[in-house]
């Protein structure tokens, strides 16, 4: 670590801080208080420096700067200057007593705290059943080139449209925040293999998947659209061994959502979220459900279940999987 830096802890967590963000003391979780000092042009003032990583500050301003303004008023601080993205200096407040600064301090340390839970609990993993059957493949590769002849804006349609390799049934999103999570979400996976196996009873994972429905939106704005599910074939079984991953999973500490109680199995074909440019984030989807809303797939077979990293979509080789659980 640098000579010029300082680990300042705050609860649970460490910041990198200059030491040029300090006077006399350091402020920390164990009851020491940061030196106060006056303000040089105006004697009636008191100011006090945050550290706050660069990374943190758009959550401090807030949108249109009504975080900033809450902390304000609620700490009764008369400024709080927060530098911009290239400048790498402290956050300055300043106010008239030692208290107001000290509240708007434990503001900001909160919502760095509450941004810091966030990003930690992110989702970057998750389970699937992946839908790697031949004929229905060849149906979304057929299905895709009608839409995309109908289509009035084909750039942006390509650009939302779900890989036919990289199909998939989300069973639940993971958190794992290191290689040591990994590594057990993988040895529990290889743990759960032959259970999982078991409650298919030698009997193969088929589902039918029959009709279009939107999970976001409408059909004249669709955000998501996606293949139906339906609860015949091996339906029930499939729901089975979903609630049975997540349930060992959670008791792993490795969910991060919690799930409703029965999931809603789907096909994502068409999600506007894929799209770089986030002012145009839906899709008139009015001739595809006109034309294909209740397009029959026919059976699909489940093969396996995988544990995939999120952001890792290839529409070559599908997603990324770190292991896998055959089925029958």
């Amino acid at each position: 670590m640098s000579n010029n830096v300082k680990l300042v802890k705050l609860g649970s967590r460490q910041f990198r801080v200059p030491l040029s963000s300090f006077t006399k003391t350091i402020y920390t979780n164990k009851g020491s208080s940061e030196h106060i000092t006056p303000d040089k042009n105006d004697t009636d003032l008191l100011v006090l420096r945050v550290p706050c990583e660069m990374e943190y500050r758009g959550s401090i301003i807030g949108k249109k700067g009504a975080t900033k303004k809450r902390i304000m008023r609620e700490s009764g601080v008369k400024e709080i200057w927060i530098p911009d993205a290239e400048t790498d200096e402290d956050i300055i407040i300043k106010g008239y007593d030692e208290e107001g600064l000290q509240h708007a301090r434990d503001l900001i340390f909160k919502i760095i705290e509450d941004t810091q839970n966030k990003e930690t609990n992110k989702a970057t993993h998750f389970l699937s059943y992946p839908l790697m059957d031949p004929d229905f493949l060849s149906k979304i590769e057929d299905l895709y080139e009608d839409w995309m002849e109908m289509s009035k804006d084909k750039d942006f349609l390509s650009s939302i449209l779900m890989p036919p390799k990289c199909m998939h049934l989300t069973i639940g999103t993971l958190c794992l925040r290191n290689e040591k999570e990994i590594q057990k979400a993988i040895e529990l996976m290889r743990t759960l293999s032959s259970q999982v196996y078991d409650k298919f009873n030698t009997h193969s994972a088929l589902l039918k998947i029959k009709g279009l429905s939107l999970m976001k939106g409408t059909i004249k704005n669709a955000r998501v659209i996606y293949a139906e599910i339906q609860k015949e074939q091996s339906y029930q079984v499939v729901q089975e061994v979903c609630q049975f991953l997540l349930d060992k999973f959670r008791e792993a500490g490795l969910i991060v959502r919690e799930e409703s109680k029965e999931i809603l199995l789907h096909a994502t074909l068409l999600n506007t979220i894929y799209y770089n440019n986030k002012l145009k984030n839906t899709y008139d989807a009015t001739e595809i459900f006109e034309r294909y809303g209740h397009i029959n797939f026919g059976n699909v077979l489940l093969r396996n279940i995988s544990l995939c990293k999120i952001g890792t979509k290839n529409a070559e080789k599908g997603y990324y999987s770190l292991e896998k659980i055959s089925l029958p």
